[in-house]
């Protein structure tokens, strides 16, 4: 404990303030509550491995005994449940039930016996496609089944999306500005350009030029020309 000072992120004057990490050797200046809130923010797949202090300037990791120090019960029960679903889905026999009981196990027949039988619901399930058992087809005729209609899937994602810069998954733009923010790891990216946000704001203009229609985007990091036809 320390004599009343200011938190360096909400600026609030309090007096729990503790070393975020055993390596640490800076001042403690961030409150309990905001680390809190900082572990929170941080608390998914693309970081929560690599959660650092969040002291400025300091780049020491946080560890989990550190994570626990900080987080409030029900902060720190959704990152070891994070850590632990991350850890296990790492084994390549292990399934998740497809059916919503949220359960999981490891497969040991693997695709010699691919009818994954949920030991919480009991819903069936394929080891090979992650599906619901396809009952009435075997795993060569699924295949052949649903060769032509993913041919068509990935033309669709090749044209009409766009990978996130943070962790790869398709994003699809209906409309709108064209800062995006990613729904699964949060990354903040431009739709033009990839370019991670905020780090350039678009000033978009369009002339027209050789009978064609000349949209150009320009950013603080990066500047892009469309040519489309009038």
């Amino acid at each position: 404990m320390s004599n009343m000072s200011e938190c360096t992120i909400c600026y609030e004057r309090d007096n729990d303030f503790r070393n975020i990490t055993s390596n640490c050797s800076h001042q403690a200046v961030v409150c309990v509550k905001c680390v809190n809130e900082y572990i929170k923010n941080r608390s998914n797949e693309k970081q929560i491995f690599n959660i650092p202090c969040p002291t400025n300037g300091c780049n020491k990791l946080m560890e989990r005994h550190d994570i626990k120090n900080f987080a409030t019960k029900e902060v720190f029960e959704k990152y070891d449940e994070l850590i632990f679903k991350i850890a296990i889905q790492r084994f390549p026999e292990f399934r998740w039930c497809k059916a919503p009981c949220g359960a999981g196990q490891i497969h040991i027949g693997k695709d010699k016996t691919p009818v994954v039988i949920c030991e919480s619901c009991g819903v069936e399930s394929c080891y090979n496609h992650d599906v619901v058992w396809h009952a009435d087809q075997t795993c060569k005729e699924y295949d052949m089944k649903n060769k032509k209609s993913d041919f068509v899937t990935k033309n669709y994602i090749s044209r009409e999306t766009r990978g996130c810069p943070g962790c790869s998954i398709p994003i699809v733009k209906n409309g709108g500005c064209d800062h995006i923010t990613c729904t699964k790891c949060g990354h903040q990216f431009c739709w033009l350009c990839l370019q991670t946000h905020p780090l350039h704001k678009p000033t978009c203009g369009k002339l027209r030029k050789w009978g064609r229609w000349v949209a150009k985007f320009s950013f603080l990091s990066c500047s892009r020309t469309t040519y489309l036809d009038s």
